[in-house]
């Protein structure tokens, strides 16, 4: 009887939070590589999984590089 009243609880509570992990959509950002090639981020992303990494500050970027190296 107890696993029963667990499955019941987790399906239930999987029903309500599946919704909310529905992946955002990237909003189109425009710039410049560093090599000068024009690029749009949602474009470049399009169709994959992508996880963008961004430091504002000397101190940020020592940050950022250590987790995007990771």
């Amino acid at each position: 009887m107890p696993h029963s009243i667990l499955r019941f609880f987790c399906a239930s509570l999987l029903t309500v939070i599946a919704p909310a992990c529905v992946a955002q959509s990237l909003p189109a950002t425009a710039g410049e590589t560093l090599s000068g090639k024009r690029i749009v981020l949602s474009d470049a992303v399009h169709g994959h999984a992508a996880i963008l990494v961004a430091g504002f500050s000397r101190e940020g970027g020592a940050g950022t590089s250590v987790v995007s190296t990771n």
